[in-house]
């Protein structure tokens, strides 16, 4: 799929991401200068004291809001994943194929599937995340019951996706599988 035909969630995620690193990059940069100043300034030493008080509260409140900004795109990504499984389902599909972008954080993937497979539970789903800098891949993959009777199972699906990046993976009882 071109950029041109992403879906327009996926592209606002990737431009606030893409965005909120910058900004994070920015204001620790911007910290760590005005902190190096501090530390050659010909101030009193309480005065120093009190400045880097204040910029310890200032990096405290850069991390309060990365994690929040984190969180609110975790969040979107999963609301995503949800909403491309009801597209699935509404085109009377047996499975979904997604792709999850978040650093290849393997508990966001995981709850990406788990809040796919608490809403459709006859669907077969796997997801991707891709860190492309790292040349990594993590992969679950949800085998519902109803397809494991008919003879494909979570970990046979997921090592045929592992198969062209030399992965290895492995499966639980609950048709849950996951391999990088």
């Amino acid at each position: 799929m071109k950029d041109s035909e992403e879906p327009c969630g996926q592209r606002y995620i990737k431009s606030l991401t893409s965005s909120q690193k910058s900004l994070q990059l920015t204001l620790n940069r911007e910290v760590s200068a005005l902190k190096n100043l501090l530390e050659t300034a010909i101030l009193p030493a309480a005065k120093k004291a009190e400045f880097r008080g204040r910029f310890s509260e200032l990096q405290e409140g850069i991390k309060q809001a990365q994690k929040s900004a984190g969180a609110a795109s975790l969040q979107l990504k999963l609301n995503e994943a949800v909403t491309s499984a009801d597209v699935a389902v509404a085109l009377c599909q047996e499975y979904c194929v997604l792709r999850i972008d978040d650093g290849l954080d393997a508990n966001a993937v995981r709850e990406a599937a788990s809040l796919v497979i608490e809403k459709h539970k006859y669907l077969a789903v796997m997801l991707f995340s891709v860190d492309e800098q790292r040349n990594k891949v993590l992969i679950c993959a949800f085998v519902p019951n109803s397809a494991a009777k008919q003879g494909l199972g979570a970990l046979d699906w997921l090592q045929g996706s592992l198969v062209p990046i030399n992965g290895t993976g492995n499966s639980d009882n609950d048709g849950l599988a996951q391999g990088e």
